[in-house]
């Protein structure tokens, strides 16, 4: 039953389109199967939450989230969905650490299976295999795409020769931050046909995003397992060399991994990148002016920036606009308070520079897709795992 209700919170978050009509209440729908557990763990008299560590990581969570939800001048039904969403976040800092990893490795594995069904139906795609689509809207903004059951193509890029990856979810850079999330989970195990499937589909996603942080998960996956940082940069220096040089010859340039990728990486005479399209010009001059107002401590709530945005907004400036720098302290002082529960210090060092580095093009630090794997990487420990796994061959 526990289950039920992580996964409800991990893939409603990351809006596979069946589950796109119940997007506003994954709050309400993964709690209800998780407070089932609750009562059934204690009345069976086998508990899971057994962990008496939670109450720091409670309170601040509890604090952040109302803090969000009141400079975010959300409705009833907001803070309602906010406060089932708790139940949530209550229930991973609860639940013991040993089924807490079992879950990470359930996510892992469904993910993983979701994908390679996709990828199949993709190639098949590619390779002129007739399959039956149909048009969809995403119900909740500016989304159309061409549904291919195992897949979705994007209208505005369903002209391309080989369009970008993303399965069954509303975008590639979320498929790919989940699927990274999830592959923090498994280091030491990326060899399992699941976690190639995921590292497949952020390839295929062709998501600069993503490839960031395929990039931060090599080298962060290097120093949890101690191996030379060095000799990994030399190695991956070299690889990224020859991908570039490739890219640029290949077609002259005419390809995807130059025109979606390197090109966007290039800096304009005013310094900003070509890929950092993640705010409007008109939103991003009045996010301008908001910092320079006395309301940039409290945020100008949802209500107002849904009047001002335009659509296609994301990232750090929409959560300061919508929710204040106030706000944003109290989400670095409640992700400070779980770290410091576990005792495992690469661990939480690379889950608090993943979450900074993801906020600053997604603004969205408590989304479940993301938050859940993330913290069930800051307690695994990955050593332990392979020592037990070497006494079962050796007994």
């Amino acid at each position: 039953m526990y289950y039920l209700g992580i996964f409800c919170a991990f893939y409603i978050s990351l809006t596979p389109w069946p589950l796109w009509i119940v997007f506003p209440y994954v709050g309400v729908i993964a709690a209800m199967p998780i407070l089932l557990s609750y009562l059934m763990s204690h009345t069976l008299g086998v508990p899971i939450f057994t962990r008496k560590d939670f109450v720091l990581p409670a309170l601040t969570c509890t604090i952040c989230v109302a803090v969000m939800a009141f400079l975010g001048r959300k409705n009833a039904m907001g803070f309602l969905g906010d406060a089932f969403s708790l139940v949530v976040f209550f229930s991973l800092f609860t639940l013991n650490q040993k089924d807490l990893l079992k879950v990470g490795d359930a996510l892992s594995k469904s993910m993983g299976f979701i994908v390679l069904l996709s990828i199949i139906a993709f190639v098949l795609h590619l390779m002129g295999f007739p399959l039956p689509h149909f048009p969809i809207g995403f119900p909740y903004g500016d989304y159309t795409f061409e549904n291919y059951i195992f897949f979705l193509i994007d209208d505005r890029v369903s002209d391309i020769l080989i369009p970008r990856f993303h399965s069954i979810f509303l975008e590639p850079s979320h498929m790919s931050m989940a699927c990274v999330a999830l592959l923090l989970t498994q280091i030491k195990k990326w060899k399992k046909w699941y976690n190639k499937s995921m590292l497949a589909a952020i390839v295929f996603s062709f998501s600069l995003a993503g490839y960031v942080f395929l990039v931060i998960l090599y080298f962060a996956s290097s120093w949890i397992r101690n191996k030379s940082i060095v000799k990994q940069i030399t190695v991956f220096a070299s690889v990224i060399a020859v991908v570039i040089a490739i890219s640029l010859v290949y077609n002259d340039g005419d390809n995807m991994v130059n025109q979606l990728i390197l090109q966007r990486l290039e800096v304009s005479d005013d310094g900003k990148l070509a890929g950092d399209n993640r705010v409007t010009e008109s939103f991003d001059g009045i996010y301008r002016d908001f910092c320079s107002s006395d309301k940039f401590l409290y945020g100008e709530g949802l209500i107002k920036y849904e009047k001002y945005s335009e659509g296609g907004n994301a990232g750090y400036k929409v959560f300061l606009f919508c929710y204040g720098l106030i706000s944003l302290f109290f989400v670095v002082l409640f992700f400070l308070a779980f770290a410091h529960t576990s005792k495992l210090f690469k661990q939480k060092v690379v889950m608090l520079a993943v979450s900074f580095i993801s906020f600053i093009p997604h603004g969205i630090p408590l989304i479940f897709y993301f938050f859940i794997p993330l913290y069930i990487m800051t307690f695994k420990d990955f050593d332990v795992e392979q020592e037990g796994k070497l006494q079962k061959q050796n007994a």
